[in-house]
């Protein structure tokens, strides 16, 4: 199941971060803050 963890911070990273954030212009600090929090949850897993 740890695939599907890691799968799911992905999406919700790259969701947020790129298409919210980038192309959507969301500039909203809590909205980023979540969108690093899943990428950091990836790097602690494959570490």
């Amino acid at each position: 199941m740890e695939e599907y963890d890691i799968l799911n911070y992905l999406k919700n990273a790259y969701n947020t971060l790129h298409l919210d954030g980038y192309y959507d212009g969301i500039t909203d600090s809590r909205v980023i803050k979540a969108g690093l929090d899943n990428a950091y949850k990836i790097m602690e897993k494959i570490k």
